[in-house]
């Protein structure tokens, strides 16, 4: 099904957070997730040092959000610390509760990078 609005149309038209695409009618209010990621990126850079491993906790691999800002993120901070290694490999997942036990899957699995 189409759904056609005219442009002179009196119902006025509010779009929040599901960008539907350039033709869209109406406003888009919502979050510019690659932006935003940036963003984190470079905050990120500022507390790590040049050659550090970091690893992103994503929340999912389906969710197209996480997708871009995990990639804005990655990209601010490759843009400031370009020989640091950036592991994103683990997710928390989407089952309630199981953020702890996935965190700690993270840490085991790169407990040899985080002692001296």
């Amino acid at each position: 099904e189409i759904l056609v609005i005219r442009e002179n149309a009196r119902l006025k038209i509010v779009i929040a957070d599901s960008f539907l695409g350039p033709d869209s009618p109406g406003v888009f209010v919502g979050t510019n997730q690659r932006a935003a990621g940036e963003e984190a990126g470079k905050l990120l850079s500022s507390l790590i040092a040049e050659g550090d491993e970091i690893s992103l906790f994503k929340h999912t691999q389906a969710s197209v959000a996480t997708t871009f800002r995990e990639q804005g993120a990655v990209e601010g901070i490759r843009a400031a610390r370009p020989n640091s290694v950036i592991h994103g490999d683990v997710y928390a997942g989407t089952d309630s509760g199981k953020e702890g036990e996935r965190a700690l899957f993270l840490l085991k699995k790169y407990q040899k990078h985080l002692l001296p």
